[in-house]
């Protein structure tokens, strides 16, 4: 419940209101595969690759290429914030307080969309294969290869570096992306960045470079997009930091935010901001995520 209100009272604070220091809206959902969907589950399709086989005789038999397929499965999940404020605290505040609280509410669900896109990089996916029998699946749990993780002393040391950020485009060129056709997103810390400026292998272009994404004025380097999120996991002794392809996480949405203020005849007439929406995030290719690991 909205109690706190009662500190934006106009006999103890001017007609204003300063958010705390807080991210205000999702900085990956752009980033990833989006599919609108209906129902409580949703698979993303995934298609492996396939070879030409050579004619070698006039009038030969038609081949029949097996496209190897399966799919990733999500269960969507709903997620919601609400909170009332008092018709008594409206009357005293000189401020639009519930526009103020849409606005919490609205980052606060759009910091929770990130929350799911680094959960789907790092965590187990569920891949869902035909058994061979007509209508039965097989489900099991993926979790990402310690292949496509880049170690806290690559590059020399335990911090985020030049050789970090080499390994892990050469881990996914290798894999024969099309860096052509899909953006990479590289997701990092604050702290993270600013290491990358005390790298001794970094070049001055490379330095003016590096400077200008701590700055905020440039968000590419090594044909990478960086992308600052202060969200991204941690295990008490190393963060992760999470490089992907578009396609390589897929974002199921059921139903996009929602918002609604309302009366509430059952508590004296109070307005309530709700906000909802129902959506599930998984990893789709694994030669496609990366975990860099840093020490804290």
């Amino acid at each position: 419940m909205a109690i706190t209100v009662q500190n934006h009272h106009v006999e103890q604070f001017k007609g204003n209101v300063t958010h705390l220091a807080q991210q205000m809206q999702s900085r990956l959902r752009g980033t990833v595969t989006t599919e609108m969907v209906t129902g409580a589950l949703h698979n993303f399709e995934r298609m492996g690759a396939t070879d030409a086989v050579e004619k070698t005789s006039r009038n030969a038999a038609t081949p029949n290429i097996e496209v190897p397929h399966d799919r990733r499965q999500v269960v969507l999940r709903e997620f919601q914030w609400a909170s009332l404020i008092d018709r008594g605290d409206q009357v005293k505040v000189l401020i639009d307080i519930a526009g103020k609280y849409a606005q919490n509410a609205s980052a606060a669900m759009g910091r929770s969309w990130d929350d799911l896109i680094i959960a789907a990089a790092l965590g187990d996916a569920t891949s869902k294969v035909p058994s061979g029998t007509v209508g039965v699946n097989t489900l099991s749990t993926v979790a990402l290869p310690a292949s496509q993780t880049v170690a806290v002393g690559t590059g020399g040391d335990s911090t985020m570096n030049i050789g970090k950020l080499l390994a892990t485009k050469e881990q996914l060129l290798s894999a024969d992306i099309d860096e052509y056709q899909e953006q990479i997103t590289f997701v990092l810390n604050s702290k993270q960045l600013h290491e990358l400026l005390n790298d001794t292998k970094i070049t001055s272009a490379d330095y003016n470079t590096v400077r200008a994404l701590v700055s905020g004025s440039l968000d590419e380097f090594m044909g990478m997009k960086f992308i600052r999120s202060e969200r991204i996991t941690d295990d008490a002794t190393n963060y992760s930091a999470i490089a992907y392809c578009t396609s390589g996480i897929g974002l199921a949405i059921g139903r996009d935010v929602t918002a609604r203020a309302s009366e509430r005849d059952d508590l004296s007439y109070s307005n309530q901001i709700y906000l909802e929406y129902v959506a599930e995030a998984t990893r789709i290719e694994e030669a496609k995520v990366m975990e860099i690991l840093t020490v804290m």
